[in-house]
């Protein structure tokens, strides 16, 4: 079971972070692989609805990192926040992107080596 959801770039604790691009919220694919994850997902996409509505349900990074145990997440489409940064800044910027999706789930999985060879200077 899975979702597509909506990550706000900017996080409601923290009102004062600036907003990278247009504004608008990062696509997000979640899949639970058991059932704790059913469970997160749950209680995040009914997070995004009562706590996180502003014109469509979004969740914040900070709210995803607390209920990431049993997550798989997914790059999404090309509004998704790796792509974005691929498109928008340079590769580094999407491989730091992708640590910090690693960091936040207790599972994380590298299909593509392209982060641990990519040179300090090279942009996509």
């Amino acid at each position: 079971m899975g979702i597509e959801t909506y990550v706000a770039r900017k996080s409601p604790s923290r009102p004062g972070r600036p907003i990278r691009g247009h504004g608008k919220p990062f696509h997000l694919v979640l899949l639970a692989k058991d059932f704790s994850g059913y469970q997160n997902l749950v209680a995040l996409v009914t997070a995004a609805h009562l706590e996180g509505y502003y014109y469509r349900p979004r969740m914040d990074k900070e709210l995803l990192r607390e209920r990431s145990q049993g997550l798989i997440a997914l790059s999404a489409c090309l509004q998704g926040e790796l792509a974005r940064a691929l498109m928008d800044e340079s590769l580094d910027a999407a491989c730091a992107v992708a640590r910090s999706i690693g960091r936040s789930s207790a599972t994380a999985t590298t299909t593509s080596s392209s982060c641990h060879t990519a040179s300090p200077n090279r942009s996509a």
